[in-house]
């Protein structure tokens, strides 16, 4: 309605917020909602870096890891961020 361009277009994101996690476009709506999170919240975590360089390092264990990155996020479901990151990590073929 105001002329700019957009990814999903037929969402009214206004009077269906809920359209991020139903709908045929829910899929790619929860990537581009976790992106834009993770480059908002994480990333602009004055500790991200910190903790990434001690992972990185060896010097913090992955668990430890993934559940401060799970606390900046709100700490909910600590478990399945683990496990997610795990088969992340497992997929991309990198040995922790």
């Amino acid at each position: 309605e105001e002329g700019r361009q957009s990814l999903f277009p037929s969402i009214d994101f206004c009077q269906n917020p809920q359209a991020v996690c139903s709908g045929e476009s829910s899929f790619d709506l929860m990537w581009v909602t976790g992106l834009f999170m993770w480059i908002e919240t994480v990333q602009l975590d004055p500790s991200y870096s910190e903790l990434l360089r001690g992972f990185v390092d060896g010097e913090i264990e992955q668990e430890s890891f993934i559940d401060s990155i799970s606390e900046m996020l709100g700490g909910r479901d600590k478990r399945l961020r683990r496990l997610n990151f795990g088969d992340a990590i497992d997929a991309l073929g990198i040995n922790v």
